[in-house]
């Protein structure tokens, strides 16, 4: 590999458009999304500290460029000189804005390749002594890739944000694929009845962007269906249809968005057919006080009667306010008639835009309905 250290252009020499638009774009803070993607041909060393940029990009505002001429290009003809300065004045706009924090970013995508490799490290799984682990799941594809816009954050719709937790559980996926009675459910091994399955229907609670159930859908071939707030909903569809060519290059799964509010069940899944469901996911739910008891019941509101329903959680333990609730949500799940068949801690970065950012424990479980095991 082979690198490069660009300079700053000196506004007082007066540097032409192409210099300007070429620098601004080489200036971009890209959104971090941890994936495994494979190193680049040309490293690009930072031109300046962060306060030099800052001082050129402020030095642009208080520009007219004057200097800038009327331009012929190939692809778009006559560039205009007030054109150029707009560009270039818009482009300043946004390197700077990308240097004050996910709240002053515009809208960005992130691009997440899930490795699916054999092996993967699960964090210290515990099991109940007589659980079977068949063999892996096997793919014909070794990653995938998912990307999952984010638009500006407003107000506090949390959901707008990839959160670490999601990042930590859709790499988790497939090996969690590995674990009876998730396995029955997916069709993977045989039932013990001997008898084909009809397609598993998998909800997801508290979606937000998505990367967890389109990975999911993807990883597992389920047809789920994922949920959040109204708020939340049209950039969740956006991502979903998105990623639906990528789901189905890796195997039959779907993927849709519906809107589903915790204290609402009756209004919930209005274009979905049915409202009872095999496999539910809950990853990182958990903000107010009242949100253990509404997952845990909605919950148990959406499982499907009669055969041995799963459900995965997953709580970042971001602090003892937190921790308490996770241990709640536990609880209340124990009292709705699931039992915990197998769970793990397993280390995230909480928040993508911090080069410090915290490191959280996210503890997660698989709990099994006990109104009967996989037939």
């Amino acid at each position: 590999m082979k690198a490069f250290k660009m300079t700053l252009p000196i506004i007082r020499n007066k540097p032409m458009y192409k210099e300007l638009l070429q620098t601004l774009q080489s200036l971009e803070i890209k959104p971090r999304s941890w994936d495994a993607s494979p190193d680049k041909d040309i490293i690009e060393t930072p031109p300046a500290d962060e306060n030099t940029i800052q001082a050129f990009l402020l030095g642009l505002f208080k520009t007219d460029f004057w200097w800038f001429e009327d331009t012929e290009d190939e692809h778009l003809g006559l560039v205009t000189a007030q054109q150029q300065r707009d560009e270039i004045i818009d482009l300043a706009s946004r390197r700077f804005a990308e240097r004050c924090g996910r709240s002053a970013r515009g809208e960005s995508t992130r691009t997440f390749r899930l490795e699916l490799t054999p092996n993967q490290d699960l964090g210290g799984i515990q099991e109940t002594p007589d659980q079977h682990v068949p063999q892996v799941l096997e793919h014909l594809k070794t990653h995938l890739e998912l990307h999952i816009r984010e638009p500006p954050l407003t107000g506090d719709n949390l959901g707008l944000k990839t959160w670490g937790s999601a990042w930590t559980m859709a790499q988790l996926l497939p090996e969690l694929g590995r674990y009876e009675p998730l396995q029955k459910l997916l069709g993977i091994v045989p039932s013990t009845k001997g008898h084909c399955r009809p397609p598993i229907q998998v909800l997801e609670l508290g979606a937000g962007t998505g990367l967890v159930g389109l990975a999911a859908a993807a990883v597992w071939g389920v047809n789920i269906v994922l949920t959040d707030l109204p708020m939340i909903h049209d950039n969740l569809e956006y991502n979903v249809n998105a990623n639906m060519p990528a789901i189905s290059e890796m195997s039959n799964g779907h993927a849709s968005a519906e809107v589903l509010d915790w204290k609402d069940w009756e209004n919930a899944l209005a274009g979905w057919p049915s409202k009872e469901f095999e496999i539910i996911l809950a990853v990182d739910p958990l903000y107010d006080d009242d949100h253990p008891r509404l997952v845990a019941d909605t919950i148990k509101h959406f499982s499907k009667a009669g055969r041995g329903h799963l459900v995965l959680t997953a709580v970042p333990l971001r602090d003892r306010t937190t921790e308490s609730l996770c241990e709640e949500l536990d609880s209340l799940m124990n009292n709705n008639g699931f039992e915990k068949k197998c769970n793990g801690e397993n280390i995230c970065r909480d928040d993508w835009e911090s080069a410090n950012a915290k490191e959280v424990m996210v503890r997660w479980a698989l709990w099994l309905g006990h109104d009967g095991d996989v037939a």
